[in-house]
């Protein structure tokens, strides 16, 4: 059987010896670390988000392209992670007790060690057969490292020839709710592993990625069993667009919650990104109605009651509104109409996204203007549609169908903003010598 170290915190072996890793009781085989992860507005603040810097080189980290509606927007290396660590969740049937992660998204960097992120060494290599490690003290947050020596996997793979992420995540995540290493359940049919057992077994830790009764009864020993009244999520109606209105459906909400979202962040204290704060609840504590914050990602969504209960994170994919088209495109000298069209998606990182126009005259300059507000003000040569200060946007050509069209770079400062954008194109002898469009609002989003 191949055993392989999973786990080595950066000071194991010190805090063994100092005597951190503590049996809660002779009858336990589960052993704790000390501290917990805590959902405070003050002090360390809110310790339940989750966020990846997927800087894994292995081609096998990212190879489930597949979305999956549970796990919004994560792919690859972050489903996994994201997978891993709600094996914990109060909502997972093998766990099952007071506890609730935040998944975050994905990080632009590896942070500090108390910034929640998981990542990969590179250019190095952990050595002496270890997987992966947590730093910490975990009160004020933690790191997870995994070592780039070996060859990792968002799937099962080919047991043996690669560690899969999911397993050795969500041991790792066990460390970072307080937990240390089993004392039982480390032998016999890999089926049986406790989660926290020291090593994986020759599965390649794909059996890791469910926890068993030992795990379940540390975790139930540090944040409890599920109280009654805890915030429940059950069920969302409404709008999934940035600027919409979402209703929350569920029980055991207080008269005034906090509403939070997926958004990317790593503050953890006073007004996080993400979230609403103070809305009232309806329905006797079964409702609540929020308008989603230009900050909000595809994720999950959490009920957050007086900085000390959290609910279920429940899956959301955030959508951008759709585009809207106002004012009317003038019939040019060849009898055709300029029209304009938003074309793909208006997110950051689509280098896609473009303005079109169909039916200008053939074969000339074609401009395009922006701003951020609507208007009709009537010119000499037509009305323009963009409200002041309006720019004008770039020069094009139409071709010899009178189609023009120009992209849009996205960056994230115009997420949750509205644009607003109108054509032109040389018209020789016809209304001032141009033929104006019609207009599009686009509202951008991350």
């Amino acid at each position: 059987m191949k055993i392989i170290t999973s786990k080595t915190a950066l000071l194991g072996v010190a805090a063994l010896a100092a005597g951190f890793f503590a049996l809660p009781s002779a009858s336990l085989s589960y052993t704790t670390i000390g501290g917990s992860l805590g959902v405070s507005k003050s002090g360390f603040g809110y310790q339940r988000d989750v966020r990846i810097y997927d800087n894994c080189g292995d081609a096998a980290a990212n190879n489930n392209t597949t979305p999956d509606p549970l796990y919004p927007g994560a792919l690859g290396a972050a489903m996994a992670v994201w997978k891993g660590g709600a094996s914990w969740n109060s909502d997972d049937v093998d766990a099952g007790k007071n506890f609730d992660m935040d998944w975050q998204g994905e990080a632009t960097s590896a942070g500090t060690a108390n910034q929640n992120t998981v990542g990969w060494t590179t250019g190095g290599s952990c050595g002496g057969g270890v997987l992966a490690f947590t730093e910490t003290p975990i009160s004020d947050g933690w790191r997870i490292t995994f070592c780039d020596e070996w060859t990792w996997s968002d799937g099962p793979g080919t047991p043996g020839a690669y560690i899969d992420i999911d397993g050795v995540m969500t041991h790792e995540y066990g460390h970072a709710l307080g937990l240390g290493h089993t004392t039982v359940s480390c032998s016999g049919s890999c089926s049986t592993y406790s989660t926290m057992c020291a090593y994986i077994c020759s599965d390649n830790g794909y059996q890791q990625r469910t926890i068993e009764s030992d795990d379940q009864a540390g975790l139930g020993y540090i944040y409890g069993s599920i109280p009654a009244g805890k915030p429940t999520i059950t069920s969302l109606s409404g709008s999934t667009a940035i600027g919409g209105t979402l209703t929350i459906h569920g029980t055991g909400f207080d008269s005034l919650v906090d509403v939070k979202f997926t958004a990317g962040t790593t503050t953890n204290t006073g007004s996080i990104p993400g979230t609403v704060y103070n809305l009232s609840s309806t329905g006797g504590g079964t409702a609540v109605a929020v308008t989603i914050p230009s900050t909000a990602l595809s994720g999950s969504v959490h009920v957050w009651e007086g900085g000390a209960r959290l609910s279920n994170g429940y899956p959301i994919a955030i959508g951008c509104p759709a585009p809207f088209y106002y004012g009317t495109g003038e019939f040019g000298s060849t009898g055709t109409q300029a029209l304009i069209t938003a074309n793909g998606s208006p997110t950051v990182g689509n280098p896609a996204f473009s303005i079109d126009l169909a039916g200008g005259k053939p074969s000339q300059f074609c401009v395009m203007f922006s701003g951020q507000s609507q208007a009709s003000v009537p010119y000499s040569w037509g009305t323009m549609l963009i409200g002041a200060p309006n720019f004008l946007r770039t020069y094009s050509s139409t071709n010899a169908s009178g189609a023009c069209s120009i992209l849009i770079t996205i960056t994230t400062g115009m997420v949750g903003q509205t644009y607003y954008y109108q054509y032109g194109v040389r018209d020789a002898g016809y209304g001032g010598d141009v033929q104006a469009s019609n207009a599009v609002g686009v509202t951008f989003c991350p």
